[in-house]
């Protein structure tokens, strides 16, 4: 199922019209329709919103397969970790095939460039930079 057709279930689903779904967003109703008819997509900021606005999620309007579960383990400090290496053996293995040194010394100049710039804490800029570092994901993944 492609991401038009997600899009025109959720919608009908939700029991929303293209017209109500297009004032909830502020865009015109030919938008919505040129989404659910896969002649244009919606930027990635608004794919939050379309979600919310239908009452699912992210996923369930990008994803074609429901998303791998991770297991999650407690510990004594209340907090928990993910086995991520589990659902992607890269996570694994990359330390002994990359050069981990050069990307780590490139990664640190770019965080404290962008704290020196904007003064960000160290927390917020690596936020920012992991945001914009998946937004790049994207763009580059919708080049296949």
């Amino acid at each position: 199922m492609t991401f038009a057709e997600r899009l025109a279930q959720a919608r009908q689903e939700s029991g929303l019209t293209q017209d109500a779904l297009a004032g909830m967003l502020d865009v015109s109703r030919q938008t919505v329709s040129k989404w659910e008819s896969g002649q244009a997509q919606p930027e990635a900021g608004r794919i939050a919103a379309l979600a919310d606005a239908l009452g699912t999620t992210c996923d369930a309007l990008l994803r074609d397969a429901a998303p791998q579960t991770v297991p999650v383990q407690m510990t004594g400090t209340n907090t928990f970790s993910i086995d991520w290496a589990s659902m992607y053996p890269i996570l694994g293995r990359y330390q002994t095939e990359m050069d981990c040194a050069r990307y780590a010394r490139q990664f640190r100049e770019m965080i404290a460039e962008a704290r020196d710039t904007y003064g960000y804490t160290l927390e917020d800029t690596v936020l920012a930079l992991k945001d914009l570092f998946y937004h790049t994901y994207l763009e580059m993944d919708g080049e296949k």
